[in-house]
């Protein structure tokens, strides 16, 4: 059977429902009306990209630089942050559903930035959750983790593949016999098995997005377990500002032979902290213990630096002259 060829080799054999799937083809919108599904779907919070903004022009509205990498040497626009770090479909599927689990965070946020604007941070003890929790939205909410689904799956995939071509061919050639009743040459044995894995249910879950929908939920649950006895470290920029990238929440490890120049973007497992921008002041990276620090404009820039490198496509910032100049600086790191 069909079913008995892949059964053993291809990891799960679908998506399951994610948790929060019941009842998600439509939602609440503003006017009452039913929402079957949120085309434009933002990578960094509003309410996190609200902090870096100033008052725009003649009431046009709250603004903040949206810096394209691709584009270094160009003319960078104010914009809103509803025109920011969003991506068309970023979850293709059962999307109102991962949007409302992101939403219970979300609003949960301002408390924490009131908090922090009034110099304390800790004032209650849900304000270290609410961070690690945004902490953890944005690793899995990323550019760079739906990268890391693709190619893995595309991995295990070719992977697959290659083995029902190779050590498993006689498998594939017997299946085929019995289709068939053919005894098909090794030159034919593709195009048997090809159509059979791209019917398997991973394979229409990959291409429909609802695998990668179940993974981005169980990831996010994931990751709040593994930084659950992280605590929140508030850095506070003494001088200078912060900036945010498209891939904002960035895991790092430091090397004490190389203290300036900390290697990222590594499993959350293998990194001594995350860090996350709060806004033009603040920073929050995970640690051992609570604490509040300022740090200096070097630490802001290395911080700073980071997020470009990280970054898919695009940084912003409130806007300044002297951070558009050096995030056009940092650009030729990520050239290099």
């Amino acid at each position: 059977m069909t079913g008995d060829l892949l059964k053993h080799h291809f990891p799960g054999r679908g998506p399951a429902p994610s948790s929060s799937q019941a009842g998600s083809a439509s939602g609440p919108t503003g006017d009452g009306a039913a929402l079957s599904h949120i085309r434009d779907q933002h990578v960094v919070s509003q309410v996190l990209l609200k902090r870096f903004t100033v008052p725009g022009s003649r009431s046009s509205g709250r603004r903040l630089t949206k810096f394209n990498l691709e584009r270094p040497e160009g003319t960078h626009k104010l914009k809103p942050p509803k025109a920011c770090a969003y991506d068309e479909d970023f979850v293709p599927v059962d999307s109102v559903s991962i949007e409302n689990l992101w939403a219970r965070t979300e609003q949960r946020a301002p408390q924490v930035f009131r908090a922090i604007d009034r110099g304390n941070p800790f004032a209650e003890a849900a304000h270290a959750s609410i961070l690690r929790d945004l902490i953890s939205i944005h690793f899995v909410r990323s550019f760079r983790y739906k990268k890391i689904h693709q190619e893995s799956f595309h991995r295990v995939y070719q992977n697959l593949r290659d083995n029902m071509l190779g050590r498993r061919k006689e498998l594939v050639r017997a299946e085929a016999l019995r289709q068939t009743g053919l005894h098909l040459p090794d030159v034919a044995l593709p195009a048997f098995l090809d159509p059979i894995l791209e019917e398997s249910l991973p394979a229409k879950g990959f291409a429909s997005g609802q695998l990668f929908r179940q993974n981005i939920e169980e990831m996010f649950n994931k990751v709040r377990d593994l930084i659950a006895t992280w605590q929140p470290e508030l850095l506070t920029a003494k001088t200078g500002q912060f900036i945010i990238g498209d891939n904002p929440a960035i895991p790092v490890r430091f090397d004490p032979n190389n203290p300036n120049a900390p290697a990222y973007n590594m499993a959350i497992g293998d990194a001594h902290s995350v860090v996350l921008p709060l806004g033009p002041r603040h920073l929050v990276a995970l640690g051992p213990q609570q604490l509040t620090a300022e740090v200096e404009k070097p630490v802001v820039e290395r911080l700073n630096q980071l997020q470009v490198l990280a970054a898919y496509r695009h940084v912003f910032f409130k806007p300044d002259q002297g951070t558009e100049r050096f995030v056009r600086m940092a650009c030729q790191l990520r050239s290099s």
